[in-house]
């Protein structure tokens, strides 16, 4: 019989010591020596028990672990576990039997590229412990035998009898053509074994679907310009901020504008979609701005899942703030206005002079003068200009 005893190293030093295995607390079956184990690990060790002179009965197992230098805690260094039954007669019909009791997959859909778990449960239906490899596949055509997709191996070591374990296989879908796949796994006959029909489970479809499209966020700030350079304290300055979704997911973030490194104002983009611009207009109110000169600027604050941060700010344009001339100061503007009222009278004295020249002329042909001659002279000026 095969009795196997992991031991532990729970303390802070490599440890060397002996390890005593008994049947029925004080027969010995076997000392082992355990040399240098390291802190925080374990290792198992495997006794052989022959039971050729030992007489029928129920015998408790159980190991101990020879105390080291300086140990404190003893009080685990004995484990007892199990009772063992001894009989006469013939033994028992060993029975090989392995099975691969359940395969599921952690997604039913998946693109090209990303990667599968595949959950599988194996289980020792004899009676005598097993070591056995199991191989993972998906079949794209199952009416083709052996077309199919390897997903990889595992060995399942020292599956002890009616135990069960379960197991993982990571199935990386990047070289994958697209398509609807059957999973299956197969575990190796082992030796001895005579039913092999619950050696092979097929179960579980998991598709396999073309990679969508790479999702950019990007957002930019292109250029940041001023409605003027040169502005008397008191004036308001449009500040013209152009802004880029460069990526190819509609986008909404905060602009903010600055002189120097104080705030102008911020303003949200809505929904600017994919590779496209917008220009927006800050006003900059240099009522309580010093003189000097100021370095506009903007910044675009980062959009979920954006990864180029460079180009979210954007310095640009100096503008220079002074005092307005002190006295009488007339704008520009009202220069304009003024030259712009002066034409307006001068049209309308041309307009009266020539309506009232137009008048006079209508008097003079048809009033007491055309009375006076006894006739219309306009007909008669009308009639000398024709001949």
């Amino acid at each position: 019989m095969n009795v196997d005893v992991t031991v532990e190293n729970q303390g802070y030093q490599v440890e060397s010591f002996n390890l005593s295995v008994y049947y029925n607390k004080i027969n010995l079956i076997g000392v082992k020596q355990i040399v240098n184990l390291q802190p925080n690990a374990n290792v198992t060790l495997g006794f052989t028990w022959n039971t050729s002179e030992v007489n029928e009965g129920f015998y408790p197992i159980s190991a101990y672990a020879e105390p080291v230098p300086d140990e404190i805690d003893i009080s685990d260094n004995t484990y007892v576990d199990g009772v063992v039954e001894v009989r006469t007669g013939p033994p028992p019909l060993i029975i090989h039997d392995v099975a691969v009791l359940t395969v599921s997959s952690s997604s039913t859909v998946v693109y090209v590229g990303e990667v599968v778990e595949i959950f599988i449960v194996v289980k020792n239906q004899g009676n005598f412990t097993e070591t056995f490899n199991l191989i993972a596949s998906a079949d794209l055509n199952t009416t083709i035998i052996g077309d199919e997709t390897t997903i990889g191996s595992l060995t399942v070591e020292n599956l002890v009898l009616n135990g069960e374990k379960s197991l993982v296989f990571y199935w990386d879908t990047l070289c994958v053509v697209e398509g609807c796949y059957v999973l299956s796994v197969l575990a190796s006959q082992v030796p001895g074994e005579k039913n092999v029909g619950n050696n092979l489970y097929v179960d579980g479809v998991v598709q396999v679907k073309p990679s969508p499209p790479l999702m950019i966020h990007d957002v930019a700030i292109l250029t940041v310009s001023s409605s003027s350079i040169l502005v008397y304290v008191g004036e308001v300055v449009e500040i013209f901020v152009v802004v880029k979704n460069q990526g190819n997911f509609t986008e909404s973030f905060n602009v903010t504008s600055f002189y120097d490194l104080h705030v102008v104002e911020t303003l949200l983009v809505e929904n600017l979609g994919g590779n496209s611009e917008r220009t927006l207009v800050f006003r900059w109110n240099t009522q309580e701005v010093m003189e000097g000169n100021y370095t506009l600027s903007a910044s675009a604050t980062m959009v979920p899942g954006e990864e180029n941060l460079k180009n979210n700010s954007c310095e640009d344009g100096v503008v220079t703030v002074v005092e307005a001339p002190k006295g009488w100061f007339i704008p520009c503007w009202l220069y304009l206005l003024l030259l712009l009222i002066l034409i307006v009278v001068l049209m309308i004295a041309w307009l009266c002079r020539r309506r009232k020249r137009k008048k006079a002329e209508d008097a003079f042909y048809s009033g007491w003068t055309a009375w006076y001659y006894g006739y219309d002279m306009r007909n008669r000026a009308l009639d000398l200009e024709s001949n």
